[in-house]
């Protein structure tokens, strides 16, 4: 690696699993869209492709209020507007 000048250079931008704006980079250095993509970074879009039409579930504001059948429904987030589902080992780690 010291040999081709790669010793001690950052992995190449296209090995990178996240996009531009998914990373702490968008908060300490923001680039627009176009800014990112000139300089080879991907991009990702906020699209929606749940399907999903059914009722949602509430978190109530108190833990103590939360019953065992909140694993059971689909949340949407208020932020993001993103569904999500509330996981038995986090469950059990919120409540201890």
């Amino acid at each position: 690696m010291k040999k081709t000048g790669e010793w001690g250079e950052f992995f190449p931008i296209a090995l990178s699993l996240f996009a531009y704006n998914e990373t702490v980079a968008q908060e300490r250095y923001p680039l627009t869209k176009a800014e990112s993509l000139e300089k080879g970074y991907r991009w990702h879009e906020n699209v929606s492709i749940s399907k999903y039409d059914g009722p949602f579930g509430t978190v109530p504001d108190d833990i103590g209020d939360v019953a065992d059948d909140i694993l059971d429904k689909i949340l949407i987030c208020e932020r993001s507007k993103k569904l999500y589902r509330i996981q038995k080992p986090k469950s059990i780690f919120i409540e201890k």
